[in-house]
């Protein structure tokens, strides 16, 4: 004799593979997503660097003065948007792909490739993730300045804090790409 709650359960496991595709996807778009947004902000910091630039350009050719604080600026906002933007590039396949393998395997096979690919980067990352925030914790303590030299001496370490941030989000899109192939390869092998 079966009991009553045991059909139900039998369903929620036979269930269980839809739903964690369904998790999946839910996931990859939501990290697509917000990859998407975060990309676009930081692709408008373009626009404040320009004018940091263009102003102390201006102020010392035109008006013979420097800016103390024009180098290190135009600096710290171009170093926000190169390496905050590595997970954007992720997203939209805009780094170096070397495909000579690759393009003579079967869509199975570059989908193994592509998971290989992405455990190579997440392990990277996690270095990344790790020692960044070490690095970025010992900048904060010491409330760490700048060592270039200029007038304005600006603190850094809140700068430093944007390495492992960024490889967080980089580790994201890195996950929502592996589990995209993943998903390709379950849909695969159902038919």
């Amino acid at each position: 004799m079966s009991h009553p709650g045991g059909t139900a359960l039998l369903g929620v496991v036979m269930q269980a593979p839809k739903l964690l595709e369904d998790c999946m996807e839910t996931f990859i778009k939501a990290v697509d997503s917000f990859t998407n947004v975060i990309g676009k902000v930081l692709a408008l910091l373009i626009i404040p660097m320009i004018a940091v630039v263009l102003y102390t350009a201006v102020m010392r050719y035109w008006f013979k003065t420097s800016v103390p604080w024009g180098f290190e600026m135009a600096l710290f906002i171009f170093g926000i948007y190169c390496i905050g933007g590595g997970a954007f590039a992720h997203l939209h396949k805009s780094h170096v792909n070397v495909d000579v393998l690759t393009s003579h395997l079967p869509p199975t096979g570059r989908a193994l490739m592509e998971i290989f690919g992405q455990l190579v980067i997440l392990s990277v990352l996690a270095v990344t993730i790790y020692l960044g925030s070490l690095w970025a914790y010992k900048s904060t303590v010491i409330l760490e300045r700048s060592i270039h030299g200029t007038e304005w001496n600006p603190q850094i370490w809140w700068f430093k804090w944007f390495v492992p941030f960024s490889a967080v989000l980089f580790a994201l899109q890195c996950s929502a790409e592996l589990l995209k192939q993943v998903v390709f390869l379950r849909q695969k092998k159902r038919g």
